[in-house]
Formats: structure tokens, C-alpha cells, sequence
């Protein structure tokens, strides 16, 4: 019996098809093999694929108009489903997205085949339309229903205009009228970019930075090689180390001893504490990454001056690589697992 052999090297892409709607949605598309040459690493990038090659190269003109409209008429009645009313004048488009499990009919009425689909399809038409983002969101009462779509806009958004889908992000981040879910969300997206703009690095310069609590979704949030190599240029890693301290005086340590010190000084002002969280927020940060550069991380870490849980950071850094190709990669693991013991407890949860 013949057979479909097919290969990835893309670690992006195999987590994606994980997922069971995602490899769905994988297998509707045509030539799945030349898929893997590009590196899907998104909900959207599977969409635009299957877009491409189902919806654009496609002889009829009005499929893109009749899914649009599909998506306008359900957003109007805020349904999963919705009477056909597209029968008349669609018959033959309607016909080819039934036979292509895109749409489905359910008795007199249709629907999109999953709702990812539908979110899909109408920040297209969002977008493409020129629709006011601002509106959207307001109109829509800032809920978190809306984060699907508001998620695929900014990513559609992105590659279609990407000037507007600047000012649409500082827009959010810096206005007081939006909720932090919607403005964490923002981060969120811009985090997850492989191939951050400048443009998109002024974004984290000027206004992620320079907040708190911005910071820590923006640091928590990273998938992306570019961004840690960017963070790691930067020296931003390094303050996570290594972080400034106006607090550490005599009149600090000795106040710090009283009884009465969370009077004088709130738990953000207590380095010590901040020393923890900076650990564990950059903790996160690399091992959320490690193995999308683990030689260029490993080798910045082993670098550093000494510091508190240096040796422990770089084992669990270590036992989180899944792949060993690179021989420069080995030298690690002898310098902290051969040449001494390691120290860390969840190298010893290994065994």
C-alpha cells in the first residue's frame, strides 16, 4: 500500500498541530508537504495557508464576499449560526465550501466549521474593510469575548498596514480607556512576534519599560528568538541579575530590622523581594526559550559575573534542551553536571 511521508523540523510547527483543531484545520489544506518548508507558528499562519489555497486561488471571485458576509451576518446577530439566506445568489459557492468542510449547512441554517474560523474570517474583513478598531472594542463593551478576534485584527493588522497596527498598539497602551485585559493582550501579541519591528522595539522601549506591570506580562509572555536575542543585547537580561539598587543604604538595613518597616517601606521597595521576582520572572523568560537559541542563552548566562542561583539557573537551563546536535552545547553540560554535582532538585526529580 502507498503512503504519505511527511517531515518537520520546525519545533513551532509540530506544537501547533498539537493541537486537535489546528491539525484539522492542517489537513483541510492541499500540498501539506510544502507547508512544512514555512514555519507556522500561529493560528493565523494555518489559516492564511488554507485561505490561500482554498479561498484565493480558487476560479470563483465571490467566495471571499460570501464568507464575509457569512461573518458580518452572525457578528449582527451575535449567533454561532445563522439563517441561509445566500442560497439564491451564492448556490455555487455555497456548494464548493460544503464540499471543503469550510461551511456547514445544519438544516435551514449555516455555520462556519469551527469558531476560530468565523474569528478568522471577520478580522479579515475587519481589517480589509478598514473598520475603526476603536470602535470595535468599545462598542463591544471591552469584553473578554472579544480577545479571539481582537487577537487575529492585530495580527491580520500587522503584515496588512503596519504603520496603523503601530498606532493602534501605543494608542491602547498609553490611553486610560482601556481595561488592562484588552492592553495585556496588546502586549501579549506584540510579544509573540518572531521578527519584532523597530518600530515595534520603540513600542517596548518607550512604554513597555517604563511600567511595572506591563513589563511582567511583556517578560512572561515571550516565545520568540528575536526577542530574547534582542533582550539579551540589550542588557535587560542582565538588570534581572544584576538590578539597581536605591534602597540598599545604612539607613535601609536599619530600618529594614524594625518592626515598623512595612510603614516606611511597601514590599515593591523590599530588594530583596524584587532580587526573587527578578530571578523568577527571567527564570520564565529563558526556559520559555531555551530551545529556540539554547547556545547563544547558555553562553550568555556562563558569561556572567558570578550571582545568587548562577549554578542552578544553568542546570535547569540544561535539562530543558531537547535537542543536542550542537557539540559546543555539550561543554555546558560538562562544566556544570560532569565536573561537579549538580545542585539543583529538579535535575535530582530526573532520576
Amino acid at each position: 500500500m502507498g503512503g504519505c511521508s511527511l517531515y518537520c523540523t520546525s519545533e513551532k510547527t509540530i506544537e501547533l498541530l498539537r493541537v486537535p483543531n489546528h491539525l484539522n484545520i492542517f489537513c483541510k489544506i492541499p500540498k501539506k508537504s510544502e507547508l512544512f518548508k514555512a514555519d507556522l507558528s500561529s493560528l493565523k499562519d494555518l489559516y492564511d495557508e488554507l485561505w490561500e489555497s482554498l479561498i484565493t486561488q480558487n476560479s470563483q471571485s465571490n467566495l471571499s464576499t460570501l464568507l464575509f458576509q457569512i461573518a458580518d451576518k452572525m457578528y449582527l446577530e451575535q449567533k454561532i449560526s445563522t439563517f441561509n439566506v445566500f442560497k439564491s445568489r451564492y448556490i455555487d459557492e455555497l456548494n464548493y465550501l460544503y464540499s471543503n468542510h469550510l461551511v456547514i449547512e445544519d438544516g435551514e441554517d449555516i455555520q462556519f466549521f469551527h469558531q476560530t474560523f468565523y474569528e478568522y474570517c471577520l478580522s479579515k474583513h475587519f481589517v480589509e474593510s478598514g473598520r475603526d478598531i476603536y470602535n470595535y472594542i468599545h462598542e463591544n463593551s471591552q469584553n473578554l469575548e472579544i480577545r479571539n478576534v481582537l487577537k487575529l485584527v492585530f495580527e491580520y493588522l500587522r503584515q496588512y498596514d503596519h504603520k496603523q497596527y503601530i498606532a493602534n498598539t501605543r494608542k491602547i497602551l498609553k490611553s486610560n480607556n482601556f481595561r488592562f485585559h484588552i492592553k495585556s493582550l496588546t502586549i501579549i501579541n506584540l510579544s509573540h512576534q518572531n521578527k519584532p519591528s523597530e518600530d515595534e522595539k520603540l513600542i517596548f522601549t518607550e512604554i513597555i519599560r517604563k511600567n511595572t506591570k506591563f513589563m511582567k506580562v511583556f517578560i512572561n509572555s515571550i516565545f520568540s528568538k528575536d526577542w530574547v536575542n534582542y533582550l539579551l543585547d540589550e542588557n535587560i537580561v542582565y538588570n534581572y541579575f544584576f538590578p539597581e539598587n536605591p534602597f540598599r543604604t545604612r539607613a535601609y538595613e536599619s530600618i529594614k530590622k524594625l518592626d515598623s518597616f512595612s510603614i516606611f517601606f511597601s514590599r515593591d521597595n523590599d530588594f530583596d523581594k524584587k532580587i526573587e521576582n527578578d530571578y523568577r520572572e527571567a527564570l520564565i523568560l529563558l526556559l520559555n526559550n531555551i530551545n529556540l537559541n539554547p547556545f547563544r542563552i547558555l553562553r550568555y548566562i556562563d558569561d556572567l559575573d558570578p550571582f545568587p542561583k548562577k549554578r542552578e539557573l544553568m542546570e535547569r537551563l540544561i535539562i530543558r534542551i531537547n535537542e543536542w546536535d550542537d557539540p559546543e552545547l555539550l561543554k555546558f553540560y560538562d562544566k556544570y553536571f560532569t565536573e561537579h554535582p549538580p545542585i539543583c532538585r529538579a535535575v535530582f526529580s530526573l532520576n
